[in-house]
């Protein structure tokens, strides 16, 4: 399996119709399946999908979008591998040692600026941390930073 075609799914993940397509009918070829064989789905996923591109013909392949880019035009994640208090607050001792720091593709930074204004998923999701989530979306209102600038 290539972890350079592997993000992380966690926090979800994105297929287009046509890798939905892809993916039910072949995935119902045995021979396939056997070797998709992972305890996290997101990398049972990659590997069918992976495994299925080496079946495809050349005419269907050539016009699939493989990897897309996800994060926006400052660098921030949309979909984030962590909770999002580890997100906001930035890593404990323990999230120092996990394997977010290894990803091949983005280097995970933490706090404030790294919230995409466009974000659409956080991992690890709690209930509670919906209910603040939804608070800071929905609930609380900043003033303007222009009014605020002019006021100090």
């Amino acid at each position: 399996f290539r972890e350079d075609y592997y993000v992380s799914g966690g926090a979800g993940y994105v297929l287009t119709r046509q890798a939905v397509d892809l993916l039910s009918s072949y995935i119902k070829n045995d021979s396939i399946y056997s070797e998709c064989k992972s305890s996290m789905e997101d990398m049972m996923v990659g590997q069918c999908l992976q495994k299925i591109l080496q079946l495809v013909p050349f005419h269907i392949k050539k016009d699939l979008t493989l990897v897309g880019e996800t994060i926006d035009e400052h660098g921030r994640e949309r979909f984030h591998p962590l909770a999002f208090r580890v997100h906001f607050n930035g890593p404990s001792n323990k999230t120092k040692r996990e394997w977010i720091h290894f990803r091949p593709f983005h280097h995970t930074i933490f706090g404030y600026e790294a919230l995409s204004e466009t974000t659409i998923s956080f991992h690890y999701t709690q209930p509670s941390d919906m209910y603040q989530i939804d608070s800071f979306i929905y609930d609380i209102r900043l003033f303007d930073k222009q009014v605020c600038r002019l006021h100090l």
